[in-house]
């Protein structure tokens, strides 16, 4: 009985500290998840209320616990950098059996199952850690990358889109830009979907025609020049496209983006893919993943 009403008393005073996270130090918070997102107050509070009760589980974790979760969390990092991915895997799943909602670590499942083209599991798992982070930038982007690759364009679109709302639109930020052009993809991919099955595409088209004009503004970032390319790519003339790529290339010969842009390019199917060739009509995947 002393058990039962010690669990009660914690219980009732977490659910106290719970209720207060929000009402200073993350009110910003909340009103941009309102405001960005779309989310209710009450929605909103509860996602803060969930990350305070997950941040007092991983503190009253022993201190033993904590430094082994740290440092099969450290090992799995150092391994994806070495681009060992399935070592990597190991490591994280040791680190989750100990906390299950450590955000890092979830970020690094997101690049395992990006590297091992398990996308199913990597929108869950990005879907997951979103319930506690929904304005992280890397996490949104992700889920959008993982959308992408399952050619479930009007969910990508929608996630890229969400990236652009939570940083304003702001150009200067390197995810909008990358946003930008992942959201041209998937209308090329939506108007294609739509001109298989003799849907109208003219809205889509129209749509496509104003960001693509819109990103080839933008002269002195890589985004001009990769989103010119994919212009001449939906006109079928590819010469003249690989000459956009060749551009980028000898204007931003050092930037770390172009591997954001070229990988996307491989995965719609504009260029040979890392994994074997081109990606056809023919090999198109529905995401059956559902809301």
């Amino acid at each position: 009985m002393p058990l039962l009403k010690n669990a009660l008393v914690t219980s009732v005073l977490m659910t106290f500290i719970c209720s207060q996270v929000s009402l200073a130090e993350n009110t910003e918070e909340i009103e941009l998840m309102k405001t960005k997102l779309g989310y209710s107050e009450e929605q909103a509070r509860e996602v803060l209320e969930k990350r305070e009760w997950s941040r007092i589980e991983y503190s009253n974790l022993p201190i033993t616990y904590k430094a082994a979760y740290e440092r099969a969390f450290k090992k799995a990092a150092e391994l994806l950098l070495e681009k060992e991915h399935v070592q990597a895997y190991g490591y994280l799943t040791r680190a989750e059996v100990i906390f299950k909602e450590g955000k890092e670590v979830n970020i690094l499942f997101g690049g395992v199952y990006s590297h091992l083209r398990i996308f199913q599991e990597g929108v869950a798992r990005t879907k997951r850690a979103l319930k506690l982070y929904p304005l992280d930038i890397s996490l949104n982007y992700r889920l959008g990358g993982f959308y992408f690759a399952l050619r479930d364009y009007k969910k990508a679109k929608a996630q890229f889109l969400i990236v652009d709302k939570i940083l304003e639109g702001d150009r200067s930020k390197k995810p909008v830009l990358l946003a930008h052009f992942q959201r041209q993809l998937c209308l090329l991919g939506e108007i294609r979907k739509a001109e298989k099955t003799g849907k109208d595409s003219e809205t889509l088209q129209a749509e496509f025609e104003a960001l693509n004009a819109e990103g080839r503004e933008w002269n002195h970032d890589l985004l001009y020049y990769y989103s010119g390319a994919i212009l001449k790519f939906q006109e079928q003339e590819v010469n003249s496209a690989k000459k956009w790529l060749k551009d980028a290339k000898y204007v931003f010969p050092k930037a770390a983006e172009h591997v954001v842009y070229t990988n996307s390019l491989s995965e719609y199917g504009f260029i040979n893919s890392y994994y074997g060739g081109e990606r056809g009509d023919e090999k198109e995947e529905l995401s059956q993943e559902e809301e």
